[in-house]
């Protein structure tokens, strides 16, 4: 998934879990607004889609939307998304993972990592 998608999931989804703080809800609001201002019509209805359900269908569709109006390769998207993520950082690694109901995972970077899921 790409990160401005990553970016705009994992936000709703901390403002749905009431989980948000002003950045979140300042950010998300910055980055739908500049993908509204784009005046795509497609990437309108993904990002629309994607608000009210998070799924990994409707996510797909508004990646999809975004490579083909190129808008992936906005680096002020790119910021604005990285900024959400806590990606402030040069060459720092974001993960994100969506999983369903129930189920543990565990994502690692570099070497002598210990996991514990519980």
């Amino acid at each position: 998934m790409e990160l401005i998608v990553s970016a705009l999931v994992f936000a709703l989804k901390k403002i749905a879990d009431k989980a948000a703080d002003g950045a979140i809800e300042t950010g998300l609001g910055l980055l739908k607004s500049k993908l509204l201002d784009s005046g795509d019509p497609q990437v309108k209805d993904s990002l629309e889609s994607l608000q009210q359900d998070p799924s990994e269908r409707n996510q797909k569709i508004l990646n999809m939307d975004l490579e083909a109006s190129n808008l992936q390769n906005s680096e002020e998207l790119m910021d604005i998304a990285k900024q959400l993520l806590g990606e402030s950082a040069e060459g720092q690694t974001v993960i994100n993972q969506v999983l369903g109901a129930g189920a543990k995972a565990a994502a690692v970077s570099g070497n002598q990592n210990n996991v514990n899921i519980q």
